[in-house]
């Protein structure tokens, strides 16, 4: 996931993702500066001015079908 602030600077990786283990389902808060998400069955909401990132929900992963 990349974020461009201002248009004409450049994108800004801010999240990552892999063909093991892709980013499902972005959205992004009203305010803009939070990223929910869907990773490996799980919820994940990303602050975008610190970077950290926090899972919301465990478990879900084993209970996939």
């Amino acid at each position: 996931i990349y974020v461009q602030e201002v248009p004409g600077l450049e994108a800004e990786l801010k999240l990552p993702s892999t063909s093991c283990s892709p980013i499902i389902d972005p959205h992004l808060s009203p305010d803009g500066s939070m990223l929910a998400y869907v990773r490996d069955h799980e919820l994940y909401v990303l602050n975008l001015s610190s970077g950290e990132s926090k899972q919301l929900t465990s478990g879900a992963k084993e209970t996939a079908k």
